[in-house]
């Protein structure tokens, strides 16, 4: 039998915006409608698709049932499905423990709220007949550290079975620790398809059976969050996989990007390439929003202009002053700054002085880990002993390729400019 339907996680309705340091009230507005937004697209594409049935694996509201206008959202939303008789299965999560949903949020008879106390399963019917064995969860409470999948019981073997779980793969997913799971967990489970929530990072872990994938939330809400998000769209025929591929839903995205300023000797040559550096983006996320993080990189003769934050970033909110009323809106965050001196710091390596010497010294430490982990036990041993554990732990957690070298090429660049910012002429270095 022919199934269809859309598996969706982190709605985080009502959730607020974070990332962008200056924000006006009409700014301020727009990011917050635009969580709604992508709700309102996930339930269009629901009716568009005409699916059997809409998956959310946890965390429909940001905190609790929500505030009153994300319940009034989702239960329109809801309504909507219920009026063209498609099903929706939910599961809660850390973020809108059943233990937290208050009792005026009345939900629809198409909505089907899994349990919290134990994996419960329900069957959906299509024709008359059972076609699909569903297997889900809710978190009771906000600290749920059990491993969940491992209560779950086993699959249907005739029927398409789904699970929804909510909760960490593995142990380094950059999110709190809730419900963490292997995936020799699920597959001991002998489902068809994990529909995962709780990673905001879209990733399908698996396609053969089981097929397992993190939807993803549906919006970003800062910069750790960058690109499209939306959800998936997936059809089966009996127990075997046949389509999958995501379909995004968020109005505004959130970017990084990196902008060469080699070469660039003034403000009208600078706002050119950043233009066309924009126009590549909105090819990229055409109809969309973008919030965007500049970083500026190479050497310039704006090099000493751009030393000046202040100034750097009003210039930026000048853009942004201009591009708030654009459809789709263009915002930028505050830029960082890596450019360097408008001098041939190759050429420079060659001579015989302190400065040459700092800059062959940065080479090599980038070039060979060692005399950089080197250099962070030598920091360590002049380090107080109170804050030697603090260094330790940063040396453990975060020195490690690529970001040793990353470190070290900032503070490459970070001597160069306290250098220029002293005023030493060229005959100095």
């Amino acid at each position: 039998m022919h199934i269809k339907f859309i598996h969706a996680a982190d709605l985080h309705l009502g959730s607020p915006f974070r990332g962008l340091s200056r924000i006006n009230s009409a700014l301020s507005e727009k990011m917050i409608q635009a969580n709604f937004v992508a709700f309102d697209r996930l339930i269009d594409a629901a009716l568009s698709e005409r699916v059997d049935f809409v998956l959310i694996a946890g965390d429909s509201f940001d905190t609790g049932s929500g505030t009153m206008r994300a319940q009034y959202y989702f239960n329109r939303g809801m309504k909507r499905l219920e009026e063209k008789g498609i099903m929706v299965y939910l599961i809660t999560g850390n973020h809108d423990p059943i233990n937290t949903w208050s009792n005026s949020l009345k939900l629809p008879q198409n909505v089907h709220l899994f349990s919290g106390e134990e994996p419960e399963r329900v069957h959906f019917k299509k024709n008359g007949k059972d076609a699909v064995a569903l297997f889900g969860m809710s978190y009771a409470q906000r600290e749920e550290k059990r491993n969940l999948a491992l209560m779950y019981p086993q699959a249907d073997r005739l029927l398409l079975s789904i699970a929804l779980l909510h909760g960490d793969f593995g142990t380094d997913s950059g999110h709190m620790p809730y419900s963490p799971f292997s995936m020799m967990d699920l597959e001991t489970r002998q489902m068809d398809y994990w529909a995962l929530g709780h990673i905001h990072k879209r990733a399908v872990l698996s396609r053969a059976k089981p097929t397992v994938a993190f939807s993803g939330n549906i919006q970003g809400r800062h910069f750790n969050e960058e690109g499209d998000k939306g959800c998936f769209l997936v059809e089966f025929n009996g127990k075997t996989l046949q389509k999958m591929h995501f379909r995004p839903l968020s109005p505004i995205v959130y970017k990084r990007i990196e902008m060469d300023c080699t070469g660039i000797e003034d403000l009208d040559s600078f706002s050119v390439k950043l233009d066309k550096l924009i126009e590549t983006i909105r090819d990229e996320y055409p109809e969309r929003g973008l919030f965007v993080l500049p970083t500026l990189k190479g050497s310039t003769e704006l090099y000493r202009a751009f030393q000046d934050g202040d100034q750097l970033m009003e210039l930026f909110n000048s853009f942004n002053a201009e591009y708030l009323e654009l459809n789709p809106l263009l915002q930028f965050e505050s830029p960082i700054n890596k450019t360097l001196p408008n001098i041939d710091l190759d050429e420079r390596k060659k001579a015989d002085d302190f400065f040459a010497d700092l800059l062959r010294e940065f080479d090599q430490l980038a070039s060979d880990p060692s005399r950089g982990e080197k250099l962070i036990e030598e920091t360590d041993e002049e380090i107080n002993r109170r804050h030697r554990k603090y260094i330790r732990d940063l040396h453990e957690e975060f020195l490690k390729e690529p970001e040793l070298n990353e470190i070290i090429r900032d503070a490459g660049a970070f001597a160069v400019n306290a250098i220029m910012m002293n005023k030493l002429g060229d005959n100095d270095y």
